[in-house]
């Protein structure tokens, strides 16, 4: 007697190339939803962990750089906005504040360490840092005319024990773990040692009363709201753009959401679609076999018996393009978190891999869902028919 599956293994094996179009489809649907939820769920990870590992509750830039605080705080491109250096000392006044560290960004001459492109010399003062000092991972903090490397810089930049910056040779002190942010390509030297250099190396100070610092990194005293704190900051300091920890990245973010909505609507189509194709094969598959389905209703096979025909036939091409689907979604995204700008400027801790499954049970539940709604719409209609009329059609 024959069951179920076997009637619709049967007919599997009758229309192969069908049968692979609607698995290709049902595969492309898989990893367009897998690939979707972890790539927005990477970037998103990888926002939040670099503004964690900034290591600052408020943050001050040069008023220039709020038309775009991201690049500016995360990406290792040379930045050469300046404020004042008079606005430390107003800042540390301020009710609230804890503690503030300044960094000075430097013009990378052509003889910068080894003449390499894309390193930023970042002037900044070991005495009073909690920004770079928690990342050291071997070594020590710079003493005068000592370098502290970043991660990168460090591992990729070929640096020796005596580099040469700004045409003076400066030992090279330690090196930092990897943070996700542009300290990994940068060259730390004391602000102490900022007279050794030309002016021209030390970027467009010009008019100010003193040193000009790129960047001040705050920690708000404990009970204290780091938002409170940034309104009164920026109630008395107009010569800086004020940021708080959750508001750093919004650049960023805003663009994941636009992209999540790609997203989402590609998905939607690519649905359709599948419903589409599902509707027309099993069309085509119930027009081919209407003797055979008038004969089982004839022998005293009921509607849901019928049914459960091509709903596992369906069920088959859904698991074999959604279990390859998810699995490609996931290799993809995988890849391009580590390709993309976006997410190889600002590196997250690794992705748990309940996420992965999460991602895949996804994935592979909407093609099982989109595959079955397609066959369901086709067979329902002729199923509900006496068998007389199903064999007289």
């Amino acid at each position: 007697m024959l069951s179920i599956p076997g009637i619709a293994m049967a007919s599997l094996r009758s229309r192969p190339l069908r049968g692979l179009a609607l698995t290709a489809a049902t595969a492309l649907l898989a990893a367009l939803v897998s690939f979707a939820l972890l790539f927005v769920s990477s970037a998103r990870n990888a926002l939040r962990t670099a503004a964690e590992r900034l290591g600052a509750d408020i943050v001050l830039v040069p008023v220039g750089a709020m038309e775009r605080p991201d690049e500016f705080l995360f990406e290792s491109r040379k930045k050469l906005l300046y404020m004042d250096s008079n606005v430390l000392a107003r800042v540390r006044s301020i009710k609230g504040v804890a503690a503030a560290t300044p960094q000075t960004y430097l013009r990378t001459l052509a003889s910068a360490c080894c003449s390499i492109a894309e390193t930023q010399v970042i002037a900044f003062d070991p005495a009073s840092d909690f920004v770079v000092t928690p990342w050291l991972a071997e070594g020590r903090m710079p003493g005068p005319g000592e370098v502290l490397a970043g991660s990168y810089a460090y591992e990729h930049l070929g640096l020796i024990d005596t580099p040469s910056l700004f045409g003076r040779r400066m030992k090279l002190s330690g090196h930092l773990r990897r943070t996700g942010t542009g300290l990994d390509q940068a060259l730390f030297m004391r602000a102490g040692d900022l007279a050794r250099i030309s002016p021209a190396a030390r970027g467009n100070q010009a008019g100010m009363s003193g040193k000009g610092v790129s960047i001040v990194f705050v920690k708000t005293a404990p009970g204290q709201d780091p938002i409170e704190v940034a309104a009164r900051i920026q109630s008395r300091i107009f010569d800086a753009g004020v940021l708080t920890r959750g508001g750093i990245g919004q650049g960023v973010a805003a663009m994941l959401e636009d992209m999540g909505r790609i997203f989402s609507v590609t998905v939607l189509v690519s649905a359709l679609l599948t419903i589409m194709l599902a509707w027309s094969a099993f069309s085509a598959i119930i027009a081919e076999r209407r003797q055979d389905i008038g004969v089982l209703r004839a022998l005293g096979a009921n509607r849901r018996q019928v049914m459960a025909i091509f709903l596992f036939e369906a069920g088959t091409y859904a698991a074999a393009g959604g279990g390859s689907g998810a699995l490609a979604g996931i290799a993809i995204a995988r890849g391009l978190a580590s390709g993309l700008h976006l997410t190889r400027s600002m590196a997250a801790a690794p992705i748990p891999a309940a996420a992965y499954i999460l991602a895949a049970a996804a994935a592979a539940g909407a093609a099982l869902a989109v595959c079955l709604s397609g066959a369901a719409a086709a067979v329902m209609k002729t199923t509900r028919l006496e068998p007389g009329r199903i064999l007289t059609a």
